[in-house]
């Protein structure tokens, strides 16, 4: 009954180390889900202000449309959704994440 008791007690081991490597697999690939999440968020909010943006109405005051004022706005752009990304203020990229996240099953022993 001792080998017994001894090989139940190896298995377990055996499952607890696997899960835990399983576990630490699953942590990185959550950390490379929500890169890829904030990133995609990021874009979107991009193309969303840049569509807003053409809707503002040029007047003589702000009407240089010089190639450099339009690089400019576009960096200004870039950097506003990667801002937006970051902070999490519109909460797709935290959708996409959970959507695209595997629920770990709970065991008990």
């Amino acid at each position: 009954m001792q080998i017994n008791n001894l090989q139940s007690q190896i298995a377990v081991s055996h499952l607890q180390n696997h899960e835990f490597s399983q576990l630490k697999n699953k942590a990185q690939n959550s950390q490379k889900i929500k890169e890829v999440a904030q990133e995609f968020e990021s874009l979107f909010v991009e193309q969303m202000f840049k569509e807003m943006k053409k809707t503002i109405k040029k007047t003589d005051l702000f009407n240089d449309n010089s190639s450099k004022n339009e690089i400019f706005d576009d960096m200004l752009i870039t950097e506003y959704a990667k801002n937006a990304s970051k902070t999490g203020s519109f909460g797709l990229a935290k959708m996409i994440e959970d959507s695209l996240t595997p629920k770990i099953p709970v065991r008990f022993y």
